[in-house]
């Protein structure tokens, strides 16, 4: 079918706006997480960082937060392919994300401490 010149500049017309209201949408969507983040709200915010994440895999804002989520909830694989993520996306980050592997490494061998005198007594 063809169509008229002014038909697809309208159809265009919209596409800018949209793209406008996408992106807010992303950034409350990803403020959201931090409070979530700060409400200890680990599972809701991977939630939301994965939709996301789904539809702008380059975003690198919402790996940084759902690595940070998933080492809340001692997803260690996880967080390491999510901060890995924000490296190839964004390497300026190197400082801020080997500040969090430190973090989640330090957490996970106090876990793993805990899991061992936890079932000592067991076996």
């Amino acid at each position: 079918m063809y169509r008229h010149g002014s038909d697809l500049l309208q159809e265009k017309a919209w596409e800018v706006p949209w793209l406008k209201l996408e992106k807010m949408a992303n950034t409350i969507t990803l403020n959201y997480c931090q409070c979530l983040m700060r409400t200890e709200e680990y599972y809701e915010a991977i939630e939301h960082t994965t939709d996301i994440i789904n539809q702008h895999p380059g975003d690198m804002k919402a790996f940084f937060l759902r690595g940070k989520a998933h080492a809340e909830v001692w997803n260690e694989a996880e967080a390491r392919q999510d901060f890995s993520r924000v490296l190839d996306l964004d390497p300026g980050m190197k400082k801020v994300v080997k500040r969090e592997l430190a973090v989640l490494n330090m957490r996970m061998e106090e876990k793993n401490q805990e899991d061992k005198n936890k079932y000592r007594g067991m076996f």
